[in-house]
């Protein structure tokens, strides 16, 4: 671990459990025919992006990473992607618990190394609010 107190805020995270999630809007994440990777929610399609074993979607590839930078902590955040504040509200509450409890596994794997910023369902005022108090309150984001 890095003995020089660097604090990373700004760790964007892709979280293989909240696949699908979001119901009709995914996310997803797969192969293309001619074995390119691609990531999509909704009807927004990344081609070439490749999350599975890379420094976003791997906390080990990201530790290594960190290590060389000198980063002691990093704070993982939500993709932007994965945002959804265009979708039905019950969607986005869904997939915000879904990537929530994913998020708070990962930081509690090493907790030494990372905190984490919760997603939050922003279509629903009230929702948003229950959510934040249980990333805070209950899964110690």
């Amino acid at each position: 671990m890095a003995e020089n107190g660097i604090i990373d805020l700004h760790g964007h995270i892709f979280l293989e459990g909240s696949m699908g999630a979001a119901g009709w809007c995914g996310p997803s994440i797969g192969t293309n025919p001619d074995g390119s990777p691609f990531f999509q929610v909704g009807n927004y399609r990344l081609d070439g992006v490749g999350y599975r074993g890379s420094i976003i979607g791997d906390l080990e590839v990201r530790l290594a990473a960190m290590d060389e930078q000198g980063i002691s902590v990093q704070a993982l955040s939500p993709n932007p992607l994965t945002y959804l504040h265009f979708i039905d509200a019950q969607l986005a509450i869904d997939f915000c618990q879904v990537h929530n409890d994913e998020l708070a596994a990962q930081v509690r794997s090493r907790p030494d190394r990372f905190v984490g910023l919760g997603a939050l369902p922003m279509q629903d005022v009230g929702a948003a609010c229950r959510e934040l108090r249980r990333c805070v309150n209950e899964l110690g984001l």
